[in-house]
């Protein structure tokens, strides 16, 4: 499976519980660090929920240790 797909099977559940409480901002918490192609998918996925629901869909970065 590639790293897209993967991606966007953990999207989707994430993208079905952003339409609970459409009145205000959704956060989408992102373990991925920036610039790579996770960050890509991400900022895809949030700006496709933000023009679909109509409100801001903002990517937040959870600091992840390796």
């Amino acid at each position: 499976m590639t790293h897209q797909k993967i991606a966007l099977l953990i999207a989707l559940p994430c993208a079905s519980a952003l339409t609970v409480c459409p009145a205000r901002t959704r956060r989408m918490m992102v373990p991925f660090p920036p610039g790579g192609v996770n960050d890509i998918m991400v900022r895809l996925v949030t700006q496709t929920l933000s023009e679909r629901r109509g409100k801001a869909v903002r990517n937040d970065r959870i600091a992840v240790q390796s």
